[in-house]
């Protein structure tokens, strides 16, 4: 297979890597001996504890990949095998653990490890593949344009994804790629990196057997060619042997914690000294996972540590003096600082673009926002119809300027959605060394500058439905802009603070309620608003943007003395009988009393009309700027990861020592007596059921009428199953009385004329079960 640019770049430089075991040469591509080749990741005596609950998750697991080489880690459901790869990777933020993790020979620091990278689905859906994987080169290489296309045209093709490269990788509201594309898709773009270990959880979920040998033979190839460079680290659920044949190491997981560790071979050996050889008629994982398994696991092997035989097997000693010789430095290092092979501008204008077409291609970010804000606007406009400047509703036009001010900040709650994926995107990436922060941050908010537009013309439609001034219209559109910008930075700054959608969009209603209730005036006039509640004012974006934009039209308008509730008086005063205000005419006026617009809201709702017009809507730049540089210290220092870590961890750190002290104990107390118990456990087990089965035989054999008996009944059950034959072999299915579903030339196809299945054929029978088998992207589930 042809080399990626990328790996002979990595392949151009002479490896640096110490000599630390075999004869410390570089293994090169065809030839790696696993059991002499130096290890690139070595860990051992690795304990994980939930954070919370202060339940043990793992303990003691040891193990390592060599250079160049893959090493699988095998476990049933629940046994821990992703949190594992997360605790190796340094990515786990809900438990604690310790124990010695080794990168290249040195010890580092737990919980830092930003020179691996995982795989996660963190995929755009509304970038096809090519794209996807454009990007993912233009952020990670330093080549130009042609040569990235060249690059991306080559990876296609050995993922097998050149027929779906301009497909979609799809959404809730589109379709796209299947679910083993999408996976190989991933897979691509994290060999993109230059990382010494590449964890991948479950790379062949989805996959069709074919697929999932093709694509961890494809990574078999990469880690080979890299000459000792990468190396890689997969969960695999319920492997095949010709999958097993590929990798060098498997790490076997059961529920009671690590059961083996070594190649294939080994495993055939450790299992058969236990009296628990494969049968040849099954894989080998299927039936070590069959032993480990103790949700199902039953008969004599529910009886046996499988742990604590591995811990005081030849294969354990053998792990452990390989890992012994692994040590080089005794104290702890800090991980090595992260490199990037492209300028921060380069990065800027690769995740401008993308940000772009995201905006330009998700109906539901940007093109429903629009549609729901001029509706939004024209039922404002509706309610609040031809305003005419009055004292029998004084308040009417005042809370049609606070409703366009409410709109315009509350639709950023359908960007909740959009925001916490695509902070937890940016986790993943940036951990997996895509881009630095400041780009990220810069082509975000450029993006948002660019797209807040939108929220213009429900403004437009509200303000002249209203009947507002048309001199004061360019204001409070420009105040309507950067309103949505910083109302918008506020909601993205309080998702920083969530863990999922639903968190964020209940935490992002509740701050715009409070603050639309007590900052506005609409509610509350805001000369009366409490005290120790007055400094929300100056946080609030609706205050700000509701004064300047009441300030900017009543300095359009007058309100005549001439209503049923307000009298003129004789010093040219204009008195308002219920509730009582005072209001002085308009000197320009001679005739008729006119009350000032700027003077009724100074008296009438609080709003002083001493300061500067525009120093209100200064201050609402100031806060879309501090919103927005909040935003950049969360991405910098991520809430759960950074402070509440520090916080938890300055609050339990004596817990935890105590916590692992139990623990290991424990454990260790647990494996010695399961040595002791589990060989009178067996003898008694097979003493018990031998004499069982004596009496029962006895039994049997003294009552004849019993013998005669069972003869009945297999003569009775071999009649009904030759009858069902002969049944199943007569009778057509689709004229059968039972309960069928069937289908005939089912053929479907979407609006673009591409068909997804195409005459097809089945039948199911009540009472059967039928599999639907076939490669990935078959249509399987459509």
């Amino acid at each position: 297979m042809a080399q990626m640019p990328q790996l002979r770049a990595r392949s151009s430089q002479p490896p640096q890597h110490q000599q630390v075991e075999g004869d410390g040469r570089t293994p090169t591509s065809g030839e790696l001996d696993a059991s002499r080749a130096p290890l690139m990741l070595a860990f051992q005596n690795l304990c994980i504890v939930d954070a919370k609950t202060k339940k043990p998750l793992l303990h003691d697991v040891n193990g390592f990949v060599v250079r160049g080489g893959i090493t699988a880690i095998v476990g049933p459901s629940d046994s821990g095998k992703t949190l594992l790869t997360k605790a190796l990777a340094g990515r786990m933020h809900d438990a604690f653990y310790t124990g010695e993790v080794f990168l290249d020979g040195q010890l580092l620091q737990p919980g830092a490890r930003p020179v691996v990278a995982m795989e996660e689905d963190r995929l755009v859906g509304v970038l096809t593949v090519r794209e996807s994987l454009y990007m993912g080169m233009r952020l990670r290489q330093d080549l130009s344009k042609k040569a990235c296309e060249a690059a991306v045209d080559e990876l296609l093709a050995e993922l097998d994804l050149t027929g779906a490269a301009n497909t979609l990788i799809g959404t809730v509201l589109r379709r796209g790629i299947s679910g083993g594309q999408k996976r190989r898709t991933s897979v691509g773009m994290e060999l993109l990196a230059h990382t010494p270990v590449l964890f991948i959880d479950e790379p062949t979920s989805g996959l069709d057997a074919t697929a999932a040998l093709n694509l961890i033979g494809h990574l078999r190839e990469v880690a080979r060619g890299s000459q000792g460079r990468l190396s890689v680290v997969i969960t695999v659920q319920q492997p095949g042997r010709a999958l097993l044949d590929i990798v060098d190491h498997i790490l076997l997981l059961g529920h009671d914690g690590m059961v083996f560790f070594g190649t294939l071979d080994e495993a055939h050996t450790h299992f058969t000294r236990l009296g628990f050889p494969p049968p040849l008629h099954q894989p080998p994982t299927d039936h070590y996972l069959a032993l480990t398994d103790a949700t199902f696991v039953k008969g004599r092997a529910s009886l046996v540590d499988f742990a604590s035989h591995f811990h005081a097997s030849p294969s354990a000693v053998v792990l452990r003096d390989r890992l012994r010789r692994v040590i080089t430095s005794p104290r702890p290092c800090p991980a090595p600082p992260l490199r990037y092979r492209v300028s921060q501008w380069r990065q800027y204008l690769t995740l401008l673009h993308r940000e772009l077409l995201i905006a330009a291609r998700d109906p539901a970010l940007y093109y429903l926002q629009l549609i729901l804000h001029a509706i939004y606007g024209f039922l404002v406009g509706v309610v609040f119809f031809r305003l005419t400047p009055t004292f029998d509703r004084p308040d009417a036009l005042f809370h049609g300027i606070t409703w366009v001010v409410f709109m315009q900040a509350f639709v950023h709650i359908f960007k909740v959605y959009f925001m916490v994926h695509a902070t937890q995107r940016f986790a993943h990436e940036r951990a997996n060394r895509y881009y630095r922060v400041l780009p990220h941050w810069l082509a975000e908010t450029t993006a948002t500058c660019l797209c807040s537009a939108v929220f213009l013309p429900g403004v437009t439609i509200a303000y002249f439905m209203l009947g507002l001034p048309a001199a004061a219209f360019g204001r409070v559109l420009l105040c309507a802009y950067v309103l949505s910008l910083a109302a918008e930075s506020l909601v993205l700054f309080i998702t920083h603070f969530c863990k999922s959608v639903v968190s964020g969009i209940v935490a992002c209603q509740c701050a715009l309620i409070v603050l639309c209730v007590f900052t506005t005036g609409s509610m509350i006039s805001e000369d009366k608003v409490p005290a120790w509640w007055g400094w929300l004012q100056e946080l609030s974006v609706f205050s700000h943007s509701s004064r300047f934009a009441a300030r900017q039209v009543f300095n359009h308008i007058s309100f005549p003395c001439n209503s049923s509730v307000t009298i003129t008086t004789l010093n040219r005063t204009c008195v308002m009988l219920s509730p009582s205000f005072v209001f002085p005419c308009d000197p320009a006026t001679t005739s008729d009393c006119f009350v000032r617009g700027a003077d009724f809201i100074n008296i009438y709702k609080g709003i002083s009309s001493s300061t500067d017009i525009w120093a209100s809507f200064l201050y609402l730049v100031l806060l879309a700027i501090a919103f927005r540089l909040g935003s950049l210290l969360m991405l910098y220092f991520p809430f759960r990861q950074f402070w509440l870590r520090r916080l938890r961890n300055a609050m339990t750190s004596d817990l935890r020592n105590l916590v692992f002290t139990s623990v290991l104990t424990a454990q260790r107390l647990h494996r010695e007596v399961g040595m002791l118990r589990h060989r009178l456990d067996l003898l008694d087990a097979e003493s018990r059921a031998a004499q069982t089965l004596q009496r029962h035989w006895r039994s049997f054999l003294n009552r004849s009428r019993f013998r005669n008996a069972a003869v009945e009944v297999l003569a009775r059950h071999r009649r009904t199953i030759l009858a069902g034959l002969t049944a199943d072999t007569s009778t057509d299915p689709l004229s059968s009385t039972e309960s069928t579903l069937t289908w005939k030339d089912l053929t479907l196809s979407l609006s673009s004329r591409r068909t997804l299945i195409d005459h097809v054929d089945g039948c199911a029978r009540g009472g059967r079960v039928l599999a639907l088998m076939g490669a990935s992207g078959a249509g399987k589930t459509t």
